[in-house]
């Protein structure tokens, strides 16, 4: 048999805000705890619908960019992502849109030590700043 080259993952991102392995392996554990699935671990395809979830794709979006039905999508993650989360998050299920909060919440999101920032949404301090420094030094004597 000749292997093929690793095609790379859809919503790859992701693993870069989320700890995806121990996200994984908790899913895993709920989608055992269902008990209605023979398989073992996540498929292929939970985990790249879960992945397009945290990269904040919504059902529809994760469907055009994988060519799928957005029905067929939408009919995956709610027999399968949705409530594993649900058992993992111990809420029920409402939104997608709850799916990142809540598992940020719990701890599934990765602290990152390099932030990056959008400085065109940053005030512009520039006039405050001019100002306190005016007034220490004055307040000072300097």
């Amino acid at each position: 048999m000749i292997s093929q080259p690793n095609e790379p993952e859809d919503f790859a991102e992701a693993a870069e805000r989320w700890d995806l392995e121990r996200l994984y392996a908790d899913l895993a554990v709920a989608k055992e705890e269902l008990g209605s699935y023979p398989r073992q671990g996540l498929t292929a395809t939970e985990k790249t619908h879960l992945r397009g979830l945290l990269c904040g794709y919504s059902p529809i979006e994760i469907a055009k960019i994988l060519h799928k039905s957005p029905k067929g999508v939408y009919a995956d993650l709610t027999k399968t992502v949705y409530r594993y989360i649900e058992i993992i998050t111990k809420k029920p299920f409402i939104s997608w849109k709850d799916i990142i909060p809540g598992l940020a919440q719990i701890g599934y999101r990765k602290l990152s030590l390099k932030r990056s920032h959008d400085w065109h949404l940053t005030p512009d301090v520039s006039r405050f700043l001019g100002a306190l420094r005016s007034w220490l030094c004055c307040e000072n004597g300097f």
